[in-house]
């Protein structure tokens, strides 16, 4: 084989990398690099084979390295654009979860109402719900459990709730991959509890300091679970009811969906626990201003989530 006849039949690609990578000149220039690189790193490969010689080789080596790392390189995040990107997209990104969110808010609220059965027909039912002193100090000093909050405790009560909540929140998420049956238990549990509780703190006329706690927290810590629980009955609805898919492909196609939510539900926890730790015990904060600051907390999401017009009406995706 004449090798230098090959040689010079192959430079015009070697040099026309190397312009590219040395200085693009237009677009097509970038969609020509992949080509001429696999080409090139298969010139190296016969250069090598047939020991072509040092000058050779190492030209072409630096010329496969180079194109390697452009071709290969990881894209440049500019992280405040994405950032932005990111939030302006999220209000669309609820709207996707619309039916599995009214599931997911059906299924706490039938909590509520189990709950409150339960308490009204055996009224030691929220015993097993609630710790015994938080059940002692109503029914015996007609005090909430909720209240007594001191400030120097208040920022490791709220590293301590943000912990929590947003261990709830995951777990209705990923209890998805059950069925949808861990998703399903945890907002019905959640639900139960809240629900025999309202009754009992009503029962000792403490309801109006009960839900002005509840009401200042709540919005945004129940939003958050609710919206976890929601991407998590829609990915346990993936693998009950894949549709033309395979289960695997269907959850993934679910889980592109439902995973950027997870950074609002974790914004959202940790306002509530911030809120939860520094506003909601605190008995010197006027129930008034519970109430008033969880409607501000109602009013924005509600503005938020409507951003880009309504949402969709339940089964109108055309993947469902």
């Amino acid at each position: 084989m004449n090798f230098q006849r090959w040689i010079n039949y192959r430079r015009p690609d070697w040099q026309r990398l190397e312009a590219i990578l040395n200085n693009p000149q237009t677009p097509d220039d970038l969609r020509q690099l992949g080509g001429l690189y696999r080409q090139v790193s298969a010139d190296l490969a016969k250069a090598q084979l047939h020991q072509l010689g040092p000058d050779l080789l190492g030209y072409l080596q630096g010329l496969t390295l180079q194109a390697h790392n452009q071709v290969y390189q990881p894209p440049v995040v500019h992280w405040p654009t994405a950032v932005m990107n990111y939030w302006r997209e999220l209000p669309s990104q609820v709207r996707v979860l619309w039916p599995y969110l009214l599931a997911s808010v059906g299924l706490f609220g039938s909590g509520m109402v189990v709950g409150a059965i339960l308490y009204l027909s055996d009224a030691s039912f929220i015993e097993t719900m609630l710790p015994p002193q938080a059940v002692a100090g109503v029914r015996e000093k007609g005090k909430l459990w909720t209240s007594g909050s001191t400030l120097a405790l208040a920022p490791l009560e709220s590293s301590a709730l943000m912990t929590n909540n947003i261990s709830v929140a995951l777990t209705a998420f990923a209890g998805g991959m059950l069925a949808g049956l861990g998703t399903t238990f945890i907002l019905f549990f959640n639900g139960v509890l809240l629900g025999a509780a309202g009754v009992f703190v009503a029962e000792y006329r403490l309801s109006y300091p009960f839900w002005a706690f509840i009401s200042a927290h709540g919005v945004p810590e129940l939003t958050a679970v609710w919206l976890a629980g929601a991407a998590g009955l829609m990915l346990g609805r993936a693998l009950l009811v894949p549709g033309p898919y395979t289960r695997r492909d269907r959850l993934g196609i679910e889980a592109r969906r439902a995973v950027p939510l997870l950074g609002l539900v974790v914004v959202l926890l940790i306002w509530a626990g911030l809120v939860e730790a520094f506003i909601s015990p605190n008995d010197a904060i006027p129930a008034v201003f519970k109430f008033g600051l969880g409607l501000a907390e109602l009013s924005l999401l509600v503005l938020f989530g409507l951003q880009g017009g309504l949402p969709s009406p339940p089964g109108s995706n055309p993947d469902g």
